[in-house]
């Protein structure tokens, strides 16, 4: 039982600090319009960089999730501890690190 109770205690727990920094950053002043117009620049060039970057490492992550799924058969193992359920974990790992990435770098450039 806790050892789905604490990484889930400690999910919440974080975001709902992450939700109050948030509110933090997003209570600041913006800024003149220079800044705005520069805030928009670098959003723009971080979402790109985000877009290249997620693209190569997206391939990177299915070869991966494809080798850990076939890792049983592929030693000749069978009792080897991975396999799909493990790919899937690796592959939602992935997506949730991407989509913090993302997040961290949207709030950050909202914060100029």
């Amino acid at each position: 039982m806790g050892q789905v109770v604490v990484p889930l205690a400690s999910g919440v727990v974080g975001l709902v600090f992450v939700g109050m920094l948030v509110r933090e950053v997003l209570s600041k002043n913006p800024g003149n319009e220079v800044m705005q117009r520069i805030t928009l620049a670098v959003q723009e060039g971080a979402r790109a960089f985000l877009k290249r970057e997620y693209s190569y490492v997206s391939v990177l992550v299915l070869v991966i999730a494809v080798l850990i799924a076939l890792a049983p058969i592929l030693s000749g193992n069978p009792n080897l501890p991975l396999g799909w359920q493990t790919s899937v974990a690796f592959v939602l790992g992935a997506l949730v690190s991407a989509l913090a990435g993302y997040v961290g770098m949207s709030i950050a450039c909202l914060l100029y």
